[in-house]
């Protein structure tokens, strides 16, 4: 049967665990996969641009492309949820990344690559994204169910980090020794292998229903998620983080090369390091039963990424920013499957829930945006300075309204366990 129908609380009802379930395997290691090439993309399209160019702002300005396919296609791809099925848009999306990684891949292989192509290929991978995002978070509610989502999405997330530890080494080490071309070959197989694993699963025909056009249900998606003062508050932060928090990945070759002076073998140590923290994160999430105050949880872990990227921007040791990437990565994970939780559990309506997704997916693609303004402000000042000014705004923020998005999130969830 069609992932998407799965009962969504059958696991909690038998008291299997999901790590028993075929299907939910398969999601996992679907996902690991994938999460892996799209990590060495970012990495290795980052360091050819800032070969290419010698500039900070390119590779910010590059990374952009990926955010404009986020900001112009998020609400669409969740509206595909809709219509069209999780499994099949997330299909969808990991060819559509394959063939454009794969193109970038000969391109550098024949010596023809140039600056715009890989911007044109960071739009297509920002449009994959933007249908994937929603449909990986549907098909893993409706394995996890409410009451288990959180660890669920921490398991999830735990194999994630394994995925960008292995991404940074892989990554590193073939830009170092057979060069960025081969390295995107490689990128584009191991999408081909994720989407092997994705059509092992079965899938029936779906009903053919009389619906309103796309354009009208992704307007109805984005007018009632603006109603619920909750996904208003949450979707808010997620921006914020996105812009002035995820960004930093996008900065790390500059930081690695230029205030470091480390190779792409030490950026690939650096982003490695940041897995590393996620991933002791995610498995001290994953291993609780259950945590119930997940809106203090969500400040707290927005607050402690900006204290780390604070520190890390004024970090000028190799070793010493090998530590701090780890907490840099232990905090944003923490609040990224925090967030991810809360906005599931925040949808009252299930016939809303790709198009609300969507429109979170949609604040991911500001994280290439944020990177373009890092690009810009490292032209000037430095790109650690970049860094330091986002965690500065992210503490100041979350510190000061800790309380409100706390006593909103409470105040919605007792609502949802009253109805």
């Amino acid at each position: 049967m069609e992932i998407r129908h799965r009962h969504k609380n059958e696991h909690v009802a038998t008291g299997r665990t999901p790590l028993g379930d075929q299907t939910f395997l398969r999601l996992l290691v679907n996902n690991t996969t994938a999460v892996m090439a799209v990590d060495m993309w970012m990495l290795t399209s980052g360091w050819l641009v800032l070969d290419m160019t010698n500039s900070p702002f390119w590779v910010g300005a590059t990374a952009s492309g990926q955010g404009l396919g986020m900001l112009g296609f998020g609400l669409l791809g969740g509206t595909l949820v809709d219509r069209l099925g999780s499994k099949r848009t997330l299909f969808v999306a990991q060819s559509l990344w394959l063939v454009s990684t794969t193109t970038l891949g000969v391109l550098t292989l024949v010596g023809i690559i140039a600056v715009w192509q890989v911007m044109i290929g960071s739009l297509c991978g920002g449009i994959a994204i933007a249908m994937a995002a929603p449909a990986f978070h549907a098909l893993t509610y409706d394995i996890a169910g409410k009451d288990r989502l959180l660890s669920v999405l921490a398991t999830l997330g735990a194999a994630e980090t394994v995925s960008i530890i292995a991404a940074g080494v892989t990554a590193g080490t073939l830009i170092a020794t057979v060069g960025v071309g081969p390295c995107f070959v490689v990128m584009g197989s191991i999408m081909g292998v994720a989407i092997l694993i994705l059509l092992s699963e079965p899938t029936t025909p779906r009903k053919l229903v009389q619906r309103d056009s796309m354009w009208k249900e992704a307007w109805e998606g984005l007018t009632y998620t603006l109603r619920i003062p909750t996904l208003r508050k949450l979707l808010t932060l997620s921006l914020l983080m996105e812009i002035l928090g995820f960004s930093f990945l996008i900065m790390l070759p500059v930081i690695a090369r230029d205030l470091l002076q480390a190779g792409p073998v030490g950026l690939g140590y650096l982003t490695s390091a940041f897995g590393v923290g996620s991933f002791l994160a995610s498995v001290a999430i994953a291993t609780r039963k259950d945590i119930v105050h997940k809106g203090q949880l969500l400040v707290l872990a927005s607050i402690g990424s900006g204290v780390a990227l604070i520190l890390f921007a004024s970090s000028q040791w190799y070793a010493i920013s090998l530590i701090l990437a780890g907490v840099v990565g232990m905090g944003l994970l923490t609040y990224d499957i925090t967030m991810a939780t809360l906005i599931q559990l925040t949808i009252p309506d299930e016939t809303m829930r790709g198009r609300v997704l969507g429109l979170y997916s949609t604040t991911w693609g500001f994280t290439p945006i944020g990177g373009f303004i890092s690009g810009a402000v490292a032209n000037v000042l430095g790109a650690n300075i970049a860094v330091g000014i986002g965690g500065t705004i992210i503490l100041v923020y979350s510190t000061g309204w800790a309380r409100s998005l706390t006593s909103i999130i409470k105040s919605s969830q007792t609502s949802q366990v009253s109805t």
